[in-house]
This record gives structure tokens, sequence and C-alpha cells, in this order.
């Protein structure tokens, strides 16, 4: 499988390339690495434990967010849309408008449905006996 090409990634999805790079994953999870083994070396084993499990973690997170750097983008895209949809109808609206729309949700609150047959946890219409009233207002 190639390598998408540097110029269709996403912000993101480029510095999680350029950290995914192997000289750079490898030489500071490396250099962690190397930290830790000569904290072993000189006897301070809990120092040692310390840059070997952070040397492994770095290099899970660098992996990780490479991967999942294009999730990152499309949540982040799906937010901002859902703002600004969220500002639009807040602020967007006239008071009119608000209370027009309002109005016409009160409507639909106390619908009944009639005609369909409820199971256990489905509703089975029942088509010969629909009835949909027609009003002219």
């Amino acid at each position: 499988m190639s390598e998408p090409h540097s110029s269709n990634l996403s912000p993101l999805e480029r510095v999680f390339e350029q950290l995914d790079n192997k000289f750079v994953s490898w030489g500071a999870s490396g250099t962690l690495l190397g930290v830790g083994i000569s904290q072993f070396a000189a006897g301070a084993w809990k120092r040692g434990i310390f840059y070997v499990v952070g040397a492994g973690g770095l290099w899970v997170v660098i992996k990780v967010g490479k991967r999942l750097a294009p999730k990152f983008d499309e949540m982040l895209d799906w937010g901002i849309g859902e703002g600004e949809a969220w500002l639009r109808r807040t602020w967007g609206l006239s008071r009119f408008e608000q209370q027009y729309l309002q109005s016409q949700g009160y409507l639909c609150e106390e619908d009944r449905i009639e005609g369909y047959e409820r199971t256990h946890k489905e509703r089975i219409p029942l088509l010969e006996e629909v009835f949909v009233p027609l009003e002219l207002s």
C-alpha cells in the first residue's frame, strides 16, 4: 500500500507524518530508550523504567496518532459544522421566525397515530385501515 502524497494530507496528518518519519520516530523513542538503558547501567532502576516506558508510550502515540489523524479531522469538521448550524439556528433567525417554528413544533406534539398495531418492540402499520384526515385551514 503506497503512502498518500503529502500535498493531499491535512495539517494534522502532516504533523503525524513528520513524527512518523523513521528518523524522528525512532530517534525520539530511541533517545529515551538509550537514556533508560544508561539509567539501568547506573543502577537507577526507577528512572530507567520511567524512560523506557516513556519511549514506548511516545512510539505508540506517534503510530496511533498517524492512524487517527483523518478521524480527528472529520470530527473537527463535524463539530465546527454543528456549531455553525447551532449559531445560525440561535441567532440567525428573527424573533418572529423562531416563534413561528416553535409554534409549528407545538402542533405536532400531541398527534395521535391511528392504524397501527403495537407488538413487543415494534409497531406494525395496518395498511388496510390507515386513515389520514385531510383538513383545510
